[in-house]
């Protein structure tokens, strides 16, 4: 999901440079207004930001596996998650952009109270601390079309937890076309066509809209993973309120006879919350942002068959979560 985001984040930053001339302008004078977009941009979503650090604290809540219909374990658990995410431009000529993305996350999940557990299972063994690596590029030109802007796109990401090889492998294209762009508003429609083995979406709509409300400061963004609203308080201080979609899968090699060894565990929530965000140092950003986390799924299913297959399954309660984050705005 949070390459979804990166998808309609690298569409939005290509159109807004694609409306200088490059013909009427010198080659400094372009640099200093693309750096200009790059910046507002960044202060706006961490998606455009080059490096992003963030840890998510969960409160307590019920959470019960069932294997098929047998529920093997139920107690209260904690988790914890963690993000550092990179990105980098690799090429850029004409209406052409190249931007490679390395992201690492890690989740910790810890029963502190075991309710039941069938078979005798240690806590232990159900509780896990995994990371994962993901890598990838993203290749994207800003061109016209029926007379109105479009931009092409095409990504290639992978995802392991061995540096030997990866595990999981994804594949993405699509356009994009800009309905609307002026200083207060951006509008883009488009579709996205998804070669993923584990995901049973083989194409969706993209869907990106920015609005600023005159001259109260306060900003409207929407994209198929977040929605919210945001607002200046004060110089280098901004609040926001919102709803986002996260997810984040991880592999596990087991001996059980009763399920497969290679196994992918996906799991996803929607976070609805508040949050504040300061600029520091003119480059940096430092966040925090506190809600409730209601979960979507969180699912075990055989390396490459697909989420609607699962064969294990955690029921999990909704939950406080905090957020705390650490950004640079540019390089």
């Amino acid at each position: 999901m949070k390459l979804k985001i990166l998808i309609v984040s690298g569409l939005s930053i290509s159109s807004l440079h694609a409306q200088t001339n490059p013909g009427a302008l010198n080659q400094k004078y372009r640099d200093s207004i693309k750096a200009s977009y790059l910046e507002e941009a960044a202060i706006r979503s961490p998606a455009f930001r080059p490096v992003s650090i963030s840890t998510s604290l969960f409160g307590a809540g019920i959470m019960s596996g069932k294997l098929g219909e047998n529920e093997v374990y139920k107690g209260d658990a904690n988790l914890v998650e963690t993000s550092i995410g990179l990105k980098f431009p690799v090429a850029s000529w004409g209406k052409n952009t190249v931007v490679a993305n390395v992201k690492y996350q890690h989740q910790r999940m810890e029963f502190v109270e075991e309710e039941t557990a069938s078979m005798g299972l240690d806590p232990s063994l159900i509780s896990f601390s995994k990371g994962a690596v993901g890598v990838g590029a993203m290749y994207t030109r800003s061109d016209s079309l029926f007379g109105k802007k479009v931009v092409y796109l095409a990504s290639i990401s992978g995802l392991t937890n061995n540096i030997s090889y990866l595990r999981k492998m994804s594949y993405m294209a699509g356009a994009s076309f800009i309905l609307k762009q002026n200083q207060n508003t951006n509008f883009t429609i488009g579709l996205v066509v998804n070669i993923d083995p584990s995901s049973p979406i083989p194409a969706f709509p993209l869907i990106s809209y920015w609005h600023r409300f005159g001259y109260s400061k306060l900003e409207l963004s929407a994209d198929p993973s977040r929605v919210s609203l945001r607002k200046m308080m004060k110089k280098d201080l901004w609040a926001s309120f919102g709803t986002s979609i996260s997810g984040s899968t991880f592999f596990f090699e087991q001996k059980f006879q009763a399920i497969p060894e290679d196994v992918n565990y996906s799991s996803s929530d929607v976070k609805t919350g508040a949050g504040l965000e300061y600029r520091l140092f003119r480059k940096f950003m430092v966040g925090v942002e506190g809600g409730l986390a209601i979960p979507m799924d969180a699912r075990a299913f055989e390396a490459g068959k697909t989420t609607r297959d699962y064969f294990f399954n955690n029921e999990r309660t909704t939950r406080p979560y905090l957020n705390l984050s650490v950004s640079l705005l540019r390089l």
